[in-house]
């Protein structure tokens, strides 16, 4: 991806069918980019009109499940949602993105390359990593190699 996630990747997120890094990564840029959102939209309302128009049966254990749900009692989980988060790096405190606020508490702690590189990673739980990066201004970065699939979302 260049600039933009290109139209399979925001296809697959619509749908859901995208691997967890790679949607935490489209759903970041999401935030900010009203162009991606837009299509993204487009996507989802032409995949909702697909499964409207497609043929359904009644099933009476449908209305025992919505019964079911209903009677239920509430269950108080006292979630505490949170609107912001911060992470501190190399003396700077940056606010974190929405769809990383969630994850705030799993960032672990910040490693220094160097001095002018930083990086600390999320544990997502399910053999997927996340991985901050803080770049100081000016720092070059040498010529590395990767291991898997990596996506980077520039902040």
């Amino acid at each position: 991806m260049n600039k933009h996630p290109d139209n399979n990747l925001l296809e697959a997120y619509a749908s859901g069918s995208i691997d967890a890094v790679s949607g935490l990564v489209v759903a970041t840029h999401l935030e900010t980019c009203s162009k991606c959102r837009a299509y993204v939209n487009q996507v989802e309302a032409s995949q909702a009109n697909t499964v409207s128009e497609s043929p359904s049966e009644y099933s009476p254990e449908f209305d025992d499940m919505l019964n079911d749900i209903i009677n239920a009692e509430p269950v108080n989980d006292n979630v505490v949602i949170q609107d912001t988060a911060f992470v501190n790096v190399a003396g700077k405190s940056f606010e974190l993105p929405k769809t990383l606020v969630r994850f705030s508490d799993l960032v672990g702690s910040w490693r220094s390359y160097g001095g002018k590189v930083f990086s600390a990673q999320i544990d997502l739980g399910e053999d997927a990593r996340v991985s901050l990066m803080y770049i100081g201004e000016n720092v070059q970065i040498p010529q590395h190699t990767h291991r898997g699939l990596e996506s980077t979302l520039v902040l």
